[in-house]
């Protein structure tokens, strides 16, 4: 008999996982292949074998199999990663199985058992008229109050502490999963949630993790919603409600839609339109736009048009820019949200708002330029002080190319301009990494990478098994493009002997600098490694033209990442004339970058 672990490995394939997490996953050859997302690369070596169910990265040297790879990219504990592959899988874990009794699962347990208590007082309790007549007039079918386990929380003290503890769990813990709260004097706990319509929250795996809860009293003194205190499975800041539900429609239709309430989420889903999450009423966190990457690079935000939920829109969107999403604004004509559209409406009226929806910068553009007058100085103040935050966060650099040129034509000034701004928007904005102005990567991208070594390593190694190449690689590279302290010597003494000898020959090479023999014998057993037997001519150019193109970028990079240390430098001196010489130089050098894109 297979033990759980033998029988999930034998139920889930490991190129089915990874595609949960990996969109850009693609074959090669026998073998799958994408960048690593456990670290930063720009070439994929994230490596999975179908055959063996392993997984390996080449650039970092993690690896493993269904297990290692669930624990290392959702940040969980074996017993954790147990349970979550088992659901996935269809296997049932034995309760008394000693992996299982972490206190993380636990607390799911917990959280599973509370939201079926209150799903049973809504359907069944007479107190709970009050909320099946609030959800029958929203429109709320049976189906949908079943598919999203809707509750009530009787207004008691402890009817839902009481059935918890008879099923085995103790105080501590139903306070630990931000169930209970404890009292201001005496000792004890009481029910967190009381008299309030509950929508449970669940993870993207369909864990139930914490609570919303609603009050139904138009009197109420309290909040009108409370929700589950951080706790060790909820973390509110990476939550998107209704996740796990529109996963397959967000895949699907290659975008998601974020909205801000619950009932926007239920109604849309039950009405048709299955693509659409919550973000659990704040701003977008960069964990949370993280997770949406995962399952595209498409978000259009519904927000209210009212002030904070357009300032939740702007935040929100500061962080998917920075992460390269493609970000549109849903314009909610008339401060209307989602729910009101589809029940007034209908769901097609909503569908035709999501497919209406401006890219975020053009959104931007077109409200602002209809506010001011782009004639006046001070509405092309107001142009550009609006525009030029979210020109900083762009991590595209053709589009943010393109937003430098466009507000400098509106506006009627030089595009070194706009580009100065946008570097002194950096410098007063201590939150955001220098080197994502403009070029959009970390300084740490901006510098010699691991990756830059290896890819100046196989330039040589082609080119020294393909000399043929060699003047090409001359014209096109110059030594302070390699990476390392060993490459670019070689590669400057390769040059002076190849532009002495009417024929170069590698032996001959060696005789005048013998230093390199160890050199060029890795660069041969690299080739033999990395490359296949039947690599061709014309498959050593395209190589060759792929690395320098990389290379040359790097380069670029580096130039703009000093550039940017001198501008700092010249900001606190306030030389002025320097600022806007390494302004014009770092516009001119972004225009080139932007080129490789």
């Amino acid at each position: 008999m297979l033990s759980p672990t033998e029988e999930i490995k034998a139920k889930i394939d490991i190129v089915d996982l990874a595609r949960e997490y990996l969109p850009s996953l693609k074959q090669a050859g026998a073998n799958w292949k994408a960048n690593c997302p456990f670290h930063n690369e720009k070439t994929p070596s994230f490596m999975i074998s179908r055959d063996k169910q392993i997984w390996h990265c080449f650039g970092c040297g993690e690896g493993g199999d269904i297990f290692e790879f669930i624990k290392k990219i959702e940040g969980l504990e074996f017993p954790e990663a147990l349970r979550l592959l088992a659901t996935k899988a269809g296997v049932v874990l034995e309760r008394q199985d000693p992996a299982l009794t972490s206190q993380r699962n636990r607390l799911l347990d917990l959280c599973e058992l509370a939201a079926k208590y209150y799903h049973k007082v809504l359907l069944d309790s007479p107190v709970a008229l009050t909320a099946r007549n609030y959800l029958e007039k929203r429109g709320v079918d049976a189906i949908t109050i079943d598919d999203w386990l809707l509750g009530y929380a009787p207004d008691s003290y402890d009817g839902l502490s009481n059935f918890l503890k008879k099923k085995g769990f103790t105080d501590n813990e139903i306070f630990l999963a931000g169930m209970s709260v404890k009292k201001d004097r005496g000792i004890g706990f009481y029910d967190r949630f009381r008299g309030r319509l509950i929508f449970p929250i669940r993870d993207h795996h369909g864990h139930i993790i914490g609570f919303t809860a609603r009050s139904l009293d138009p009197e109420v003194k309290e909040a009108k919603y409370i929700n589950t205190p951080q706790t060790m499975i909820y973390n509110k800041g990476a939550i998107l409600y209704g996740l796990d539900k529109a996963k397959t429609a967000i895949r699907a239709e290659k975008t998601t839609v974020i909205v801000e309430g619950n009932m926007d989420v239920i109604t849309s889903h039950q009405f048709g339109v299955k693509n659409v999450i919550a973000s659990s009423g704040t701003a977008l966190t960069p964990d949370q736009v993280k997770i949406i990457k995962r399952y595209t690079e498409n978000l259009a935000v519904a927000f209210d048009a009212d002030a904070a939920g357009q300032l939740a829109v702007e935040r929100g969107v500061s962080v998917a820019l920075e992460e390269g999403l493609n970000v549109k604004v849903i314009d909610l004509a008339g401060g209307k949200d989602p729910d009101e559209i589809i029940r007034r409406e209908g769901a097609a009226r909503w569908q035709e708002f999501i497919n209406s929806a401006l890219p975020i910068m053009e959104h931007f553009f077109q409200k602002t330029a209809g506010e001011v007058d782009l004639n006046s100085s001070d509405g092309k103040k107001i142009m550009v002080k609006k525009m030029v935050p979210f020109i900083m966060k762009i991590a595209n650099k053709v589009e943010q190319t393109h937003w430098v040129q466009k507000i400098a034509e509106a506006v009627k000034v030089k595009e070194e301009i706009i580009w100065e701004m946008v570097i002194q928007s950096r410098s007063k904005s201590r939150s955001t990494p220098a080197s994502q102005i403009t070029t959009g990567v970390s300084i740490k991208e901006a510098t010699v990478s691991e990756n830059e070594l290896r890819k100046s390593e196989r330039l040589l190694a082609v080119a020294a098994r393909f000399p043929q190449y060699l003047e090409y690689v001359f014209e096109h590279v110059v030594p302070e493009m390699l990476a390392g302290a060993e490459w670019p010597p070689l590669y400057t003494d390769l040059i002076i002997s190849y532009n002495k000898e009417a024929n170069f020959d590698w032996a001959q090479f060696l005789s005048q600098y013998p230093q390199y023999k160890s050199l060029i014998g890795r660069l041969s057993m690299l080739i033999d490694a990395e490359y296949p037997a039947e690599f061709s001519e014309i498959d050593a150019k395209n190589e060759i033209s792929a690395i320098i193109k990389i290379l040359k970028k790097n380069y670029i990079l580096r130039q703009l990442a000093t550039i940017e240390e001198q501008l700092r430098q010249s900001e606190i001196k306030k030389d002025e004339e320097a600022t806007k010489e390494l302004a014009q130089k770092f516009g001119e050098l972004a225009s080139q970058l932007a080129k490789f894109d």
